[in-house]
C-alpha cells in the first residue's frame, strides 16, 4: 500500500485520539472552518512569521520592516528570544529543515526550525509558541519531538557527511517562546532511538489495522465531544446513554406534553 499522505506529528495525534479522525483529516482531506479555526490560523501565522524573523537575522539580513509589521506578539517573542544563548547559533546552520523517511509503506516527515552542527554534535532546534510549556513528561512522549530525534537519526546522514547519524551526537532544544526562561533540553542516546523508534513501529502498526478494517468508530464517546466531525459519523446524536452533556446545547431534554386548560 502506498501511503496517501507524509506522516507528521499532527497527524500521528488524531491517530492516537480516534482512527475516524484520521482518515477525515488526513485521507478524505476534510478540514474546515470548526469553532477555534480562526484563532488558529492567526497563531499560526505569528509562529510563522517569528520564524521567519529567527531565520533571516541568523543570516544577518536586515528584519526591521519585518518585526515593525509582525505585530505586537511577535515583537514580545522576539525580545525574549533576543536575550536567549540561541540568538548567536554555533556551528554550520540550516533553517527550517524538512526530512523524511520511509518506513514499510508509509512515509514520515519532520520539519526542524534549525539544525547545527558543531564538531560532532547535531543540535536540533524547535521554537514553540504555544500558550503553555508542558511538563517535561509530556515533552518526552510528545510526536512531534520523538519523530524530531528519529527521523534525524534514520534520514539525517546528508547533515553529517553522509554517515549515519550517532544518536549519542544529536541534542534536542525546544526554545518556548511564553517561557523562556525554561527551555527543554534532552541529550539523546542509542537506547533511546531504539525505544523510540519501536513506538513509531507500533503506531504504523495500528494504522495499517485501522487501514485493514475501514477506520472504525472509536469506542468512547468521549473522543468524540468537540469533535468536528461527530454529525457525520453520528448524525444528530449517537444512541444510548451519553458520557457528557456537551453534544447538544439542551442534551436533547425530553418536551414535556403541554395540555390545553379551562378556557
Amino acid at each position: 500500500m502506498n501511503a496517501p499522505v507524509l506522516l507528521s506529528a499532527p497527524a500521528l495525534d488524531a491517530a492516537e485520539r480516534c482512527a475516524r479522525l484520521f482518515r477525515y483529516l488526513y485521507l478524505d482531506r476534510l478540514g474546515g472552518a470548526g469553532e477555534g479555526f480562526e484563532a488558529s490560523e492567526r497563531q499560526g501565522q505569528a509562529h510563522r512569521r517569528f520564524c521567519r524573523l529567527v531565520e533571516l537575522a541568523a543570516q544577518n539580513r536586515r528584519i526591521e520592516p519585518l518585526l515593525a509589521a509582525a505585530g505586537a506578539q511577535v515583537q514580545i517573542w522576539w525580545e525574549r528570544f533576543t536575550e536567549s544563548p540561541h540568538f548567536y547559533p554555533r556551528g554550520q546552520r540550516f533553517f527550517e529543515y524538512p526530512l523524511w523517511v520511509r518506513l514499510g509503506s508509509w512515509r514520515i516527515g519532520t520539519h526542524l526550525n534549525r539544525l547545527s552542527l558543531h564538531e560532532k554534535q547535531l543540535t536540533a532546534f524547535i521554537w514553540n509558541t504555544d500558550l503553555e510549556r508542558p511538563e517535561d513528561g509530556d515533552l518526552l512522549e510528545n510526536w512531534q519531538l520523538r519523530l524530531a530525534r528519529t527521523v534525524l537519526c534514520l534520514a539525517g546522514e546528508r547533515l553529517v557527511g553522509g554517515r549515519a547519524v550517532d544518536p549519542a551526537c544529536l541534542r534536542l532544544v525546544v526554545w518556548f517562546a511564553n517561557a523562556p526562561e525554561r527551555p527543554y533540553e534532552l541529550d539523546y542516546s542509542p537506547p533511546a532511538f531504539e525505544a523510540d523508534r519501536r513506538v513509531l513501529t507500533l503506531a504504523l502498526q495500528r494504522l495499517e489495522r485501522f487501514a485493514a478494517t475501514g477506520y472504525p468508530l472509536s469506542a468512547d464517546l468521549r473522543v468524540c465531544s468537540g469533535c468536528l466531525f461527530r454529525t457525520r459519523c453520528y448524525g444528530l446524536r449517537p444512541e444510548g446513554p451519553m458520557p457528557f452533556r456537551s453534544w447538544e446545547p439542551q442534551d436533547f431534554a425530553p418536551l414535556e406534553p403541554q395540555i390545553d386548560g379551562p378556557a
